[in-house]
């Protein structure tokens, strides 16, 4: 039984250890476009890390067993260098890594690059609750007109500053986006830190009082959603919800429609 255990403990260990990495309710079953390329890539890395894992352990495992010494005051066989080997466990790991390196960063990229066109929603995160606006965004609003303000990301990347011009429509606790459609989220703080997060999105922003952030996402998948407060923002804290509504782009617009005017809000300058 001793054996057993020896032989077979750490390796049964590690597998399932790496199991949930692998299932379904590992990772929030993304609702967005940028959510599927997180998970892709997330799972290109847990597999690369349990391979690999595996690999080193193995050559360890083998090397243990079949250089060991057999005999009592015998010494292990010798082993010396490779430099083939050493090049090949040097140069394939870090063109690994280069490569991870450049998907990641081209990720953030297009993360810092919203559309010129999009749905707008200012989120207001206070203690204990969310306050949520609506604008449409387009460069070719006309800055003369009632309502149209200039908007950039956290960057201050001119590239992304565009128009937009508000809805009048405003909810609390909840609200409503249309499917198959970029949405840009304007997240700012009224009091202490929150931070604005949709688990399906995967994507979430700190909001500090008297900062912006920004995040854009394309949703794909209808259905009902909880934004969360992921940060420790007081004793209420479990209580910040808010109901997500992803809905058909029709539904959408007959649910706009049917909304009370609003008084338009001012949209925050991201900083």
């Amino acid at each position: 039984m001793k054996s057993f255990q020896l032989k077979w403990g750490l390796p049964l260990l590690f597998l399932l250890a790496a199991f949930p990495g692998f299932s379904d309710s590992f990772i929030a079953q993304p609702a967005t476009d940028y959510g599927l390329k997180i998970v892709g890539l997330s799972y290109v890395m847990m597999v690369l890390c349990v391979v690999f894992f595996l690999l080193v352990v193995g050559v360890i495992a083998y090397s243990l067993w079949k250089f060991r010494a057999k005999k009592p005051g015998e010494e292990g066989v010798a082993i010396h260098g490779h430099t083939g080997l050493e090049i090949i466990w040097t140069v394939i790991p870090a063109g690994i890594m280069i490569a991870l390196g450049v998907i990641s960063t081209v990720l953030v990229i297009d993360q810092l690059n919203p559309p010129k066109k999009t749905l707008i929603v200012k989120v207001t995160g206070y203690q204990f609750g969310w306050d949520f606006e609506y604008y449409q965004a387009d460069a070719s609003f006309d800055s003369g007109t009632a309502d149209v303000q200039t908007v950039r990301n956290i960057c201050g990347n001119p590239a992304v500053m565009v128009k937009l011009k508000s809805l009048h429509v405003k909810s609390t606790d909840e609200f409503t986006i249309p499917n198959n459609t970029d949405i840009r989220f304007l997240t700012s703080a009224k009091d202490v830190i929150h931070s604005f997060w949709v688990p399906e999105f995967l994507i979430k922003r700190d909001m500090v009082p008297g900062l912006v952030a920004d995040f854009w996402v394309h949703t794909n998948q209808v259905g009902e959603f909880t934004a969360k407060c992921a940060a420790l923002c007081g004793a209420s804290h479990g209580l910040m919800v808010a109901k997500v509504h992803v809905v058909d782009p029709q539904q959408f617009q007959t649910w706009l429609a049917a909304q009370p005017v609003a008084a338009a809000g001012s949209a925050p300058q991201a900083n």
